[in-house]
C-alpha cells in the first residue's frame, strides 16, 4: 500500500549508548534519514560522545512512496 501524498515531519532528538570507536577522543556522531530519494543529515556533534542530543526536525515530501524507511 502506497502512502498518500503529503509531508512527514521527523524529529531526531537524541541517541543513547552509541559504540565508542575512538581510542583517544570522543566520537563525532551524526544521523542520516532517507525517504525515497530524499536524504537529510543532522549536524555533526564534535566530541559529543556516546549520548548526543540533536533536537533537529526534517520535513520529507511524500508523493508516491511504496515503502517508508527511516
Amino acid at each position: 500500500m502506497a502512502l498518500s501524498a503529503g509531508a512527514i515531519e521527523v524529529t531526531v532528538e537524541y541517541a543513547k549508548g552509541l559504540k565508542d570507536t575512538e581510542l583517544f577522543s570522543k566520537i563525532d556522531p551524526y544521523a542520516v534519514l532517507k525517504v525515497g530519494n530524499q536524504t537529510f543529515r543532522t549536524k555533526t556533534l564534535q566530541g559529543a560522545g556516546t549520548s548526543p542530543v540533536w533536537n533537529e526536525t526534517f520535513t520529507f515530501n511524500v508523493i508516491n512512496e511504496n515503502m517508508l524507511e527511516i
